[in-house]
């Protein structure tokens, strides 16, 4: 109970006798409860405060808070605020490392948004990045004696294509998927969508190996103009339904989704009802996007996205290279649909390789304590297949072995891309940050940005070049598959689908994290590594056996039939005709009793009339309205 004299202080200072001081947290002024005179603690306030903040659920701050707000020992203090800071620093550490492994560009960065950046690929290139797998149906290929596919009329629709452009994933591996099928006897038409051109004595050689090419006209009417999916897939449409082009499976790219048209005509059932629709998984454009620190930036973009998405959504076989590219579309919110096949891309051939290079590829390695004298990064000079990685490992090797790197040159070997709107070229900023580092700006540097592929297969098959691909996050790139396959001395990043590429034997040797230190250490191994020490590095499944299984593959979906299909469609599915209406009563009733003739059943006819004039709705409930009602139909008035 409270004392008569505590009762007596209340009373006088509700009555406003004693002002009532401004009070701070725990306390008047800056009085700690602990501190709170007896007088005051008329309800307990110093024993509730002490279980409040020692028990568990709360925070072990707040006790110390409270502890050393008056006279605490100095220390204790000095030690409790010395741990906070140590723990601070440890964070903003643990922060930086994260973005300088993925993003490299420590010395000019935004802190909150290249860690989120650094994140984003982190969460990519961890191992819950296959926790998805569960929730995607697989399917595997099913091999069998026969699995001759003579005769089999495939299309291949694509924008980018070997021989059009210097370099480019894509269009190098549709060029040996093309290849490929048509060495098995199958009609392989490659229709392309792009505006470039290719030279005839390459169009003349792939007709000598049986496979087409057609470059798809622009189209007669405006179709969003400019915009690059729906445009492609315009083309795609047309050509398709053309009846002399008549195709058991045609291959779309999820990128720009140009099957988006053809799908929907197939949906709707007055196309490619006996053609399986293959979308292979190369990576859209908002997944590059993401790993080239971009977002999107006009309209076109977003739909661009939204278009990628629901050609994938909606295709009878998805073709994941990687299940790694499979797992990775899925957590960023992509649908897969009921069939995914996992299923590498056609590796290479030495068919590709000039005869300069075959001497290059049969000569041994010469005797040397030292055989590495050039390093060359092989990639497209972008973020996401890690330049600024490479120059940040190459200064933590300049800072330790300053002498190793005095007769070693540095090549940048790809084609050169935009690093925004505001700065054109890679390349540049690239020799801008070599000339800026003071342990980097007297090295031997130079771009190769103009080669074709067999001069780059060429150049990254000399034993004296270490080969380095330090991408931050991969589907399944071709630089890897040409330095397997040509007997390049190579090193990658572990990230992406990289490791489903490489003989689980061989990772360690040619495999580092994506971080600076990582990688300066792995080239510091592979410079001082003799020539004894050297091992070419082996697919993880054999080049024969993969195009054996792609074979296999387009048999299989082949012999499905249309009641067997991968993706199960409604073969009556209901339709809904709305139509509006103003003041034309006798037209609405000749366009309903046209409707009345179709041979489809399962459909509706929703009519909305918008405020006709009175007697144009008499006449409307005269003669319309009875004919709806009998019909089944509806008419709804504004």
């Amino acid at each position: 109970m409270c004392s008569a004299k505590n009762q007596r202080l209340r009373h006088r200072r509700s009555n406003g006798n004693i002002p009532i001081e401004p009070e701070s947290r725990y306390g008047r002024d800056n009085m700690s409860i602990r501190d709170l005179p007896e007088e005051l603690d008329d309800e307990g306030y110093k024993e509730k405060h002490r279980r409040f903040v020692m028990s568990p659920q709360n925070s072990w701050l707040r006790y110390y808070d409270d502890k050393l707000a008056k006279g605490g020992n100095k220390a204790v203090k000095a030690v409790f605020f010395f741990a906070c800071f140590f723990l601070a620093y440890l964070l903003v550490q643990s922060a930086h490392q994260s973005d300088c492994s993925y993003q490299s560009g420590c010395k000019n960065r935004s802190s909150v948004t290249d860690f989120t950046y650094g994140t984003i690929l982190a969460g990519r290139n961890s191992d819950k990045a296959y926790t998805n797998l569960d929730r995607i149906s697989f399917k595997s290929v099913e091999k069998s004696r026969d699995s001759n596919i003579k005769g089999l009329r495939v299309c291949i629709f694509t924008a980018e294509f070997a021989g059009i452009f210097p370099s480019g994933g894509i269009g190098y591996v549709l060029s040996e998927l093309a290849q490929l099928l048509a060495s098995e006897k199958a009609q392989v038409t490659i229709a392309y969508l792009g505006s470039g051109k290719l030279h005839e004595t390459t169009t003349k050689d792939l007709e000598n190996k049986g496979v087409s090419f057609v470059k798809l006209p622009e189209p007669d009417i405006p179709i969003a103009p400019g915009h690059v999916s729906l445009v492609g897939s315009y083309k795609a449409l047309l050509y398709l339904m053309n009846e002399e082009n008549q195709f058991d499976i045609v291959h779309f790219n999820d990128y720009l989704g140009h099957a988006i048209y053809p799908l929907y005509a197939k949906r709707q059932g007055w196309l490619l009802d006996k053609t399986k629709v293959v979308v292979t998984l190369h990576g859209t454009t908002m997944w590059s996007r993401l790993a080239n620190k971009q977002l999107p930036h006009t309209i076109d973009d977003i739909s661009v996205s939204w278009i990628e998405r629901e050609a994938i959504s909606t295709a009878d076989v998805v073709w994941a290279p990687s299940k790694f590219i499979a797992t990775s579309l899925l957590s960023e919110g992509v649908e897969l649909p009921e069939n995914v096949v996992v299923l590498k891309n056609a590796p290479p051939t030495l068919e590709h390789i000039s005869n300069k290079h075959r001497e290059l590829y049969g000569r041994r390695i010469e005797k040397s304590t030292s055989v590495i004298n050039e390093i060359v990064f092989f990639g497209r000079l972008e973020m996401r297949k890690g330049p600024l990685l490479l120059i940040e490992a190459l200064e933590q090797l300049s800072k330790k072995h300053r002498s190793m790197m005095k007769h070693i040159k540095v090549s940048f070997l790809g084609r050169d891309t935009p690093v925004d709107e505001w700065n054109p070229s890679y390349k540049e900023k690239i020799r801008q940050d070599f000339l800026s580092s003071k342990n980097l700006k007297n090295v031997n540097l130079s771009f190769l940005d103009n080669f074709d592929r067999d001069q780059a297969i060429s150049y990254i098959s000399d034993p004296h070049r270490l080969i380095v691909i330090p991408s931050l996050t991969e589907n399944l790139p071709g630089t890897v598959y040409e330095s397997i396959e040509f007997g390049a001395n190579f090193i990658a990043a572990d990230v992406g689908g990289i490791k489903e590429m490489i003989h689980p034997d061989d990772a360690d040797r040619c495999l580092f994290k994506p971080l600076p230190l990582s990688l300066a250490s792995k080239l510091h191994e592979k410079i001082v590594e003799t020539h004894k020490d050297i091992k070419p590095v082996r697919h993880s499944e054999t080049p024969a056996s993969i195009r054996s299984d792609i074979i296999a593959f387009h048999k299989q979906i082949h012999q499905q039939s249309s009641q067997n299909s991968f993706r199960r469609r409604k073969s009556n599915p209901k339709i809904t005709v709305c139509m509006t209406h103003y003041n034309r009563p006798k037209g609405l009733l000749t366009t309903l009793k046209e409707w009345k003739k179709q041979t489809y059943s399962n459909y509706e006819v929703i009519v909305v009339d918008d405020e006709s004039p009175e007697e144009a709705q008499k006449e409307l409930d005269e003669t319309v309205v009875p004919f709806i009602h009998k019909s089944g139909w509806k008419l709804l008035k504004v």
